[in-house]
């Protein structure tokens, strides 16, 4: 039978009595013994514990309220302090919203892939919205598709340098260093790795 949220082992609850499982092997225990209902009522618990809308949106979606939901992620999404992260919170609260609601946030997501660099997922996060006309979602597939374009134009033009470099019996070094430093920042646009970027820079200094 699933844990109770309200019998559960002492170390798990707070003097307040609210769940508070810090330990993952333990929280991965505990979800994996909990019915769906009393999932969603651990899920709804935690929204009400946690102060930080992101991470309330996503509790209150486990949750099945998808209202507070969006929400939350609406306004998470207004405080996001990075690009990616109001992607993200942008992408929940469109899963939690239906008809034009979910489409203009959609697309208010893709706007930011856009600017992010990221013209694929901006792509990929507009294609269900081509049941119909919408002049919004055509100006934002329109920069995307820009966008991939020059990036594949600036990564043919890269490989013929470094091909042209690599013929060369003695490049002079500033030129090699400059040709690193351009593939780090084409790695930003093309793949959006920070891994990948952060040794192509390292590799550049």
């Amino acid at each position: 039978k699933g844990i109770s949220l309200f019998i559960v082992p002492r170390r798990l609850v707070d003097a307040d009595g609210r769940l508070r499982i810090r330990h993952e092997l333990i929280a991965s225990a505990a979800a994996e013994a909990l019915s769906d209902r009393e999932r969603q009522a651990a899920h709804h618990q935690l929204a009400r514990s946690t102060s930080d809308p992101g991470e309330r949106a996503r509790h209150h979606a486990a949750a099945g309220e998808r209202r507070s939901a969006r929400r939350w992620a609406t306004d998470a999404a207004a405080a996001a302090s990075t690009i990616g992260e109001r992607v993200a919170h942008l992408e929940l609260a469109a899963a939690c919203a239906d008809g034009e609601a979910s489409a203009r946030l959609r697309v208010e997501a893709a706007r930011a892939l856009v600017d992010a660099l990221e013209p694929a997922r901006a792509l990929e996060l507009l294609l269900p919205l081509h049941d119909g006309p919408r002049p919004d979602v055509a100006l934002v597939e329109a920069q995307a598709l820009r966008l991939r374009y020059e990036i594949e134009a600036a990564r043919s033009g890269l490989g013929r340098g470094q091909a042209a470099l690599a013929a060369e019996a003695a490049p002079a070094p500033d030129l090699v260093v400059r040709m690193a430093i351009e593939e780090a920042r084409l790695a930003v646009a093309a793949l959006g790795e920070p891994t990948d970027t952060l040794a192509l820079g390292q590799r550049a200094v």
